[in-house]
Order: C-alpha cells, then structure tokens, then sequence
C-alpha cells in the first residue's frame, strides 16, 4: 500500500474516498471508495468496492468485488460475488457466492458454491456446495459434498445415502400430488 508522504506513480493509481468508472494500472488501491472496472497487476481494496476486477494479484479487505479474475485471491472481513483463480484464500469473516480455482484455502469463512479443481483445506468454515479432488477439513460443514478423497472432521448434512433417500421421498411425494390432480381434475370439468 502506498503510505503517506509516499510518491503515487503511474504505476500506482490510488482512489482514496472517491470513485471511478474504469482504472487500469501496474497497481491499483482502492480505499473507502469504489470503481466499475479494475485491470492491473495487483489490485488492493480496503474498505471499498469493485464491480469487475482482473489481476494477478488480489487482496480485498472488509470491502466487496462483483466479480473477480485473477491468479491469486484473498479475501478477509468481505465477500466476493463470483471469483475465478487459481489461489484463492478466504479469511476470517470473508463470504464467496461463486468460488471457481485451482485450490481454495478457507478459514472461519463460507462459500455459497466452490468448484475447485485440486483441492480444498477449510477450517471452521462452511459451503452449501462443495466440489473437489481432495477435501481437508476441521470443525466445517457443507451441504452437498463431492470430493474424491476427504479428510478431516467434515459434516455434510446431505451424504449420499442421504441425498437418494430425500430425492426418492421427494419423487414419491410429488408422484402422489399429480396423481391426485389427475384423479381429480376431471371431477371438476363435469360439475361445470
């Protein structure tokens, strides 16, 4: 971050409470403030908010990005709405709607869906969907797991046996409920 008293190259772009429709740079910290669309090397948000962001490198804390691209994401006290990487990392209170890398580290976070292609290490964090060729966990939980190999103290509160049982009581209900429109719709075309 550049600090104060320090020289803001064009290297540098620095949006200190204020706003911006597009920036593009080496570098780009955003603090209180916000922007449309990033494109740089390494982005920095601080307590702000991106829209569309792509980079190498991306650091955002207490603040939010729509959607970001980037090799590396990290993620602490905010949320992202879709990100794609290869590293991603999600701190402490940080929240991810669409988390799609090549691996995902998360600790006292959670993620609506992580689709990750190597693997997931998560603590005390949780998912509602979760796939994954290997999955470490402890003290976390996840909804629908899907993983090769597991490892840890995860609790999926659907498992597969689960998952064909509910799917099977839900076809059976729903199989009940039309037959029971059909047997009763034509009772009610001949009262008309």
């Amino acid at each position: 971050m550049v600090e104060e008293g320090q020289e803001v190259t064009p290297e540098t772009k620095r949006l200190y409470r204020q706003g911006a429709e597009a920036v593009s740079a080496q570098k780009v910290e955003i603090v209180q403030g916000g922007c449309n669309s990033v494109e740089a090397q390494e982005v920095v948000v601080k307590q702000g908010g991106i829209s569309q962001a792509k980079a190498s490198r991306v650091e955002v804390r207490q603040g939010g990005i729509g959607s970001v691209e980037g090799e590396s994401v990290s993620v602490i006290q905010g949320g992202v709405g879709m990100a794609r990487s290869k590293e991603a990392s999600l701190g402490p209170g940080a929240r991810a709607a669409l988390l799609v890398a090549d691996q995902v580290s998360a600790q006292q976070s959670g993620a609506q869906v992580m689709v990750v292609k190597d693997s997931i290490e998560m603590e005390q964090s949780g998912a509602v969907l979760m796939a994954a060729q290997r999955v470490t966990a402890k003290n976390s939980s996840v909804v629908f797991l899907l993983a090769s190999t597991v490892e840890g103290d995860v609790q999926p509160v659907m498992d597969r046996k689960t998952a064909i049982t509910f799917g099977a009581a839900l076809g059976g209900v729903l199989g009940l409920f039309l037959l029971l429109k059909s047997l009763l719709a034509p009772t009610r075309a001949r009262r008309r």
